[in-house]
């Protein structure tokens, strides 16, 4: 077989070199074919056969197998089966080598080019205007570019430049069928620039009323220039690929004047000068631990959403209406993951305390018609949306104006800021008018005596008669359309306060700024560990008092801790008479004087909280008897902020308003006096460079919180008001402006908050916008603060102070107790009543290492009385050492008796009577004349029906005792509830029921009741019904035991019931 002979050799077999190996081995040569026989030739010649003839079969099965083969369909071939690594190895290959090729050609041309010269930056100097943009491509294609020497050619210069530019256009102009030869154009496109410019472009800019001209000169040179089919096919080039341009007008711009038609005039805002409205306060500089923290608008917008109907709707069906997703509810946990989750329980607990909350205060207001409503109107042109930051929420904000006589201001009963109230809105659609009751919730207030002059809509006078005030309100709603009728008078009513239910929404939102976050939602006993102070028997209280070794403990530890800034939470359980409140003023005056610290470092400030005006007053009244005594010069400064009706009235006397009022009082009489004029020239001058000092600070302020500002303003408004009141003297006998003595009297009370050592208030207003101000974000902080009755508050309510900067909480109570009071009972069953002293003291109980600090000797009860309680309720951890007066009266009895509850089941007559008849006996058989205190006895009932029963008794019965008696006795009747805190020299106690038992099966009420009293209790009931709850029938079960029950009759006289409750005289 010749191989060279066959043309399909070659590419039957494939090239030998693809496979590597040598042709020769593949091509017999003709000289040896030559002298081969003829047979074996023949044979040669069909072994060659068989072997093509398998290797087509091969190569058929190589081609079915790996599917390459040419004459398979494309959806059947196997492409190239070669790896990742194979490939990217190809990939660099080939990048190298086009590299190499590269380089090479940049030698290649680089040896032709000559040599690069550098030239320094030169400044650009432009005496473009800015209309020349419009006429840039025109400059560029009509000027001759010249080429500076020093610039690098990117071209040969013999293509570039013309001998004679004259000639060239000659020669084009020539042309007789002026066209410009296809090689001319067919080459660089720089060649298009050898077309002259006009004569102007060179010489002179171009302006607005030249452009036209230049443009058609060089339409009349470009029309020379005839383009040839082959050039008009590339530029019919496809949309894609087209070079896109833009072309801008010539024409000079068109300024047209309109004269305004006679009696058309802009709509007048008749309110330019009322408030604006504002967004919900937060707290102020409050840090954003998380941009998507939950919003105050975001907790509104539920409540606007809710139907103002249903409040009406409640009072008839008892089913609750559907503020909250009732299916979501969860109970309150002992301990949570994440702040989320946190939020996410407890919310919804709240959004339904409020509803109940809200409900209640109608109901009561529609019986009492505490708020009547007032006509006001929408202020057209200030209904806004405005958007809640970091969320997809809206609110709507407007102005409401009313007018009210001076009698309803005296009166207050018109809506005040805080207050949710309703308004009804008027749609109007088409003809149509569409009446909306909303929620609204008022934000700002702003109150003018009305003036001739004054601007409002004149439609209220008709609602209203001798007006003098006008009142205009900031609210925000729900989103509201946009055709809702402004100057339509509709009724606005007052249906609740919100602040203090809005002021634990607020701290729940600030609590993942708080360094305490961690503590309160997974408290572990090593966190609440409090460090070990050494030898303390020894240490002398600035108090002198004498503390037994567990109450040093707590005022040492507490001590160190808020001394060294320490993050905590500190707990102090104080069961009943055992020193509590002896605790929290000494802790306080450790804080502020221990080891001098009050002489020689700036103070501590303090905040004492509690959640009822009575427990935080007792803390008052015993500072403000060790402040007595401390020297004069190293006093503390207190204050107490608050309502003055509800304070007690030796309290009053410190209380934010009395103390500026005092100052504002001495301030405007040394300067209407005049006396002692050389002073008032000094202060003259320190107040005006204190307001110098304060416009600075101002300045300086810019651009920083509007809240912090606007603080600094207030500070500069009370200066300027002293030295207003300094410059100009008559203006104080003429009488003070009442504007500028209410701002005295502002700056004056911001002057003595900043200025405190200790601030007390309730826990519900220990957060109110003046405070805030003073406080909040990033000012001055309050570093610790002292709950007195901790377990008396919810959770929610006791986190407020936090937002104050607080870093050391000292929460002091008794999970014994009474909670604190909660309307919804659903909210209840799932724990919100809970406090958060009795979540962490839960948590801890039983464990090894407990932090909690218990007070273990109680000063109050006498042992008879004391006994029950410490064995049911303290497991017997409680000592005695009570120091008691000498009475005739029995220390402790329980007497039954078979009267019957009235058909109100909150009262019962027949126990009352018993009970007015043991109060006579004291007073005709005690004999107390000859000591010298009075005896102070308590009547405690769990119901106000009773009450009113017992106090109407009690004064008919006395009217027949003799004053010298009756100055003896200090007698009060009243709940359960508010003798917490309290103790009396004798208790008695009415329990009413003689079916089912109500209040009294609850733990925590009944300890409250069995431990008020410091000598004598007696419980009188029909204790029959009693003895079917396990708690009851372990106390009677106490009592006859020990002999101290006894069966009485509701009718009995003093001379029987002179046994049951007075010792026998020797």
């Amino acid at each position: 077989f010749d191989g060279s002979s066959d043309p399909n050799a070659s590419t039957s077999l494939g090239n030998a070199d693809d496979f590597g190996e040598d042709s020769s081995d593949f091509r017999p040569s003709t000289s040896k074919s030559e002298r081969l026989t003829a047979k074996e030739r023949k044979e040669m010649a069909n072994d060659d056969k068989i072997r093509d003839l398998l290797y087509k079969k091969e190569q058929t099965k190589r081609r079915l197998q790996h599917k390459w083969a040419d004459c398979l369909p494309p959806g059947q071939r196997r492409r190239s089966s070669l790896s990742k690594s194979k490939r990217d190895e190809i990939k660099h290959d080939r990048k190298e080598k086009l590299k190499q090729l590269a380089v090479e050609n940049k030698k290649q041309t680089s040896s032709d080019l000559p040599e690069k010269r550098t030239c320094k930056p030169k400044a650009k100097v432009s005496n473009k205007t800015r209309g020349d943009f419009l006429i840039e491509d025109t400059e560029n294609n009509s000027k001759i570019h010249s080429i500076s020497k020093k610039s690098r050619k990117s071209v040969d210069e013999s293509e570039i430049s013309s001998p004679n530019v004259s000639t060239t256009l000659k020669t084009l102009g020539d042309k007789s069928d002026n066209e410009v030869p296809s090689e001319s154009i067919r080459k660089s496109p720089r060649k298009i620039k050898l077309i002259p410019s006009l004569p102007e472009a060179s010489s002179k800019k171009f302006t607005t009323k030249n452009i036209k001209q230049a443009s058609i000169k060089l339409i009349d040179i470009f029309k020379t220039t005839k383009i040839t089919k082959k050039d008009k096919e590339k530029e019919n080039r496809a949309p894609n690929d087209s070079k896109k341009k833009v072309t801008f007008s010539t024409e000079e711009p068109q300024v047209r004047e309109f004269e305004i038609d006679p009696g058309n005039t802009l709509r007048k805002c008749i309110q330019k000068d009322a408030l604006l409205p504002q967004k919900f306060s937060r707290p102020v500089n409050q840090p954003d631990p998380a941009i998507n923290n939950p919003k105050l608008e975001e907790f509104l917008l539920k409540l606007f959403h809710w139907n103002p109907a249903w409040l009406k709707e409640q009072l008839a069906i008892k089913e609750p209406p559907p503020v909250v997703d009732y299916s979501s509810l969860k109970p309150l946990l002992s301990a949570y993951s994440s702040y989320d989750d946190y939020y996410r329980i407890t919310s919804p607990l709240l959004a339904l305390e409020l509803w109940n909350g809200i409900s209640k205060d109608f109901e009561m207001d529609e019986q009492r018609s505490k708020h009547p409503p007032i006509m006001a109107c929408i202020t057209p042109n200030t209904i806004t949306r405005q958007p809640v930051p970091n969320t997809n929420l809206l609110v709507t904000t407007f102005l409401l104006q009313a007018v009210v006589t001076r009698e309803e201001i005296t009166r207050q009963q018109q809506p005040v800021v805080g207050d949710l109230v309703i308004f009804r809105i008027v749609l109007r659609k088409n003809e149509n008018r569409q009446y909306h009751t909303i929620f609204a919730y008022v934000s700002q207030v702003d109150q003018r005596v009305i003036t001739p002059f004054m601007k409002y809509n004149q439609k209220l006078l008709e609602h209203v008669k001798n007006p003098h005030t006008l009142l205009t309100y900031s609210v925000m709603t729900k989103p509201l359309p946009n055709n809702v009728e402004v100057d339509n008078v509709q009724k606005l009513m007052t249906v609740s306060y919100l602040r203090s239910s809005m002021r634990m929404i607020q701290a729940l939102q600030y609590l993942p700024a708080s360094p305490l976050l961690k503590q309160i939602l997974q408290p572990t006993v090593a966190e609440y560990q409090l460090p070990n102070v050494g030898n303390y028997e020894s240490y002398s209280l600035t108090t002198k008092e004498k503390l037994n070794a567990k109450q040093m403990e707590a005022v040492m530890k507490i001590t160190e801790i808020v001394v060294k800034r320490i993050p905590k939470i500190c707990m102090i359980q104080g069961p009943p008479g055992t020193g509590k409140s002896k605790v929290i003023v000494n802790t306080v005056t450790e804080i502020l004087y221990g080891k001098n610290r009050y002489q020689h470092h700036k103070p501590t400030r303090i905040l004492v909280c509690a959640p009822s005006n009575a427990a935080i007053d007792e803390i008052v009244l015993r500072l403000m008897d060790i402040r007595t005594n401390l020297p004069k010069e190293h006093r503390f400064k207190m204050v107490r902020i608050g309502k003055q009706d509800a304070m007690h009235k030796t309290v009053r006397s410190i209380s934010v308003c009395e103390l500026a009022k005092r100052d504002v009082e001495k301030t405007t009489t040394e300067y209407c006096n005049g006396q002692n004029m050389e002073s008032i020239e000094e202060e003259k001058n320190f107040l005006k460079a204190r307001i110098n000092a304060i416009e600075s600070e101002l300045e300086y302020s810019k651009g920083k919180d509007e809240n912090c500002r606007q603080y600094i303003m207030r500070k500069l408004t009370g200066v300027k008001v002293k030295y207003d009141l300094l410059t100009n003297p008559r203006s104080v006998e003429n009488g003070v402006n009442p504007r500028q003595l209410a701002k005295l009297q502002r700056s004056a009370e911001n002057t003595i908050l900043s200025g405190a050592d200790i601030i007390t208030c309730t826990l519900s207003s220990c957060y109110t916008n003046q405070m805030e101000a003073i406080f909040g974000g990033n000012k001055d902080k309050i570093s610790v603060c002292i709950v007195d009755e901790a377990t008396q508050s919810a959770e929610a309510e006791t986190l407020i102070p936090l937002m104050l900067g607080v870093n050391t909480l000292v929460l002091v109570g008794d999970p014994h107790q009474l909670p604190a009071t909660v309307i919804s009972q659903d909210a209840k069953k799932l724990g919100l009543d809970q406090s958060l002293f009795a979540r962490l003291y839960n948590a801890f109980d039983g464990q090894p290492g407990n932090p909690v600090i218990m007070l273990d000797t109680q000063y109050r009860m006498s042992y008879p009385i004391a006994y029950w309680p410490n064995r049911y309720f303290y497991a017997g951890a409680l000592k005695n050492s009570a120091n008691l007066k000498s009475l005739p009266f029995h220390f402790y009895r329980v007497i039954n008796l078979a009267s019957k509850q009235s058909d109100d089941r909150f009262s019962n007559t027949n126990e009352a009577a018993f009970i007015k008849t043991i109060i006579f006996t004291m007073m005709t058989y005690s004999k107390l004349e000859t000591m010298g205190d009075v005896l102070k006895v308590g009547i405690i009932t769990p119901y106000n029906n009773q009450k009113n029963i017992l106090n109407g008794m009690i004064r008919d019965m006395s009217s027949g005792i003799s004053e010298d008696v009756r100055k003896k006795f200090h007698i009060e009747v009243n709940t359960v509830d508010s003798f917490q805190g309290q103790e009396r020299d004798v208790i008695i106690m009415s329990c009413v029921r003689s079916s089912g038992i109500g209040f009294l099966s609850d733990r925590q009420r009944l300890c409250v009741a069995l431990t008020r009293a410091k000598h004598s209790l007696f419980i009188c009931g029909n204790f029959r019904t009693f003895e079917r709850d396990d708690m009851w029938k372990t106390l009677l079960a106490d009592a006859r035991s020990r002999g101290i029950y006894v069966d009485g009759s509701y009718g009995a006289g003093p001379n029987i019931v002179k046994r049951y409750i007075m010792k026998e005289s020797r």
